[in-house]
């Protein structure tokens, strides 16, 4: 009986060393099937990871130029306009003189180096103080962001600005950056002016002060 059971042992032995080289590559097969299964999913998860993050990139980048654009037009205005003075004087119900303040200077109306918002501003001020003449158009002009970078797309960081009355005392400058308007960025800037009367015999001299009231995003 113990000599059958050694000859199953013996058997059993036999088959598996005969087995063990074909079960340890079959085994090798599989594993090699998995890792290679296992880099083209990771190759795949890493080109559509990678797809989106340049695409969301792209989009930052387009962002980030767009923000840039308009928010270093709205520090342009603040420099040349916040704080601004506009002195009118007006005699028998006529403006004798209309001059805004630039540093320690102050410009005539039709004095050639004045900005166009600047001119606008004199203008608001005038209708402000007559606003039975039927109001004042909206201004529009372009700024533009100057860059020495060739790679820049110049034209891109050009921003749109409207400018309008939008209550008897108070300017809106509207500024808007993009190609389209989905893509736009936007920001409104609004001015209020502080009005002082000084009369001076027959004539009267208004002194106005202009002042960012605030900078929001449009509704």
């Amino acid at each position: 009986m113990e000599r059958g059971n050694l000859c199953v042992k013996d058997e059993l032995k036999r088959k598996l060393r005969s087995n063990g080289g074909v079960t340890l590559l079959l085994s090798l097969l599989v594993f090699l099937v998995c890792v290679m299964a296992g880099n083209v999913a990771l190759t795949a998860g890493s080109v559509a990871s990678g797809t989106i993050a340049g695409a969301a990139s792209s989009g930052r980048a387009k962002l980030d130029q767009r923000y840039f654009s308009v928010t270093s037009a709205v520090e342009l205005l603040r420099n040349k306009l916040d704080g601004k003075s506009v002195r009118v004087t007006v005699a028998d119900g006529n403006v004798v003189e209309a001059l805004i303040q630039r540093d320690n200077d102050w410009l005539e109306r039709d004095a050639p180096a004045l900005f166009a918002e600047e001119r606008f501003v004199i203008d608001q001020s005038l209708y402000l103080l007559n606003p039975s003449d039927g109001g004042r158009p909206p201004l529009t002009y372009t700024l533009e962001v100057h860059t020495d970078d060739p790679a820049i797309d110049r034209d891109k960081l050009k921003t749109d600005v409207t400018v309008l009355c939008t209550l008897p005392d108070r300017l809106t400058f509207q500024l808007e950056n993009g190609a389209h308007d989905a893509e736009k960025f936007r920001l409104n800037m609004e001015y209020i002016m502080g009005l002082t009367e000084i009369p001076r015999g027959d004539a009267t001299a208004y002194s106005m002060e202009w002042r960012v009231g605030k900078v929001s995003y449009p509704d």
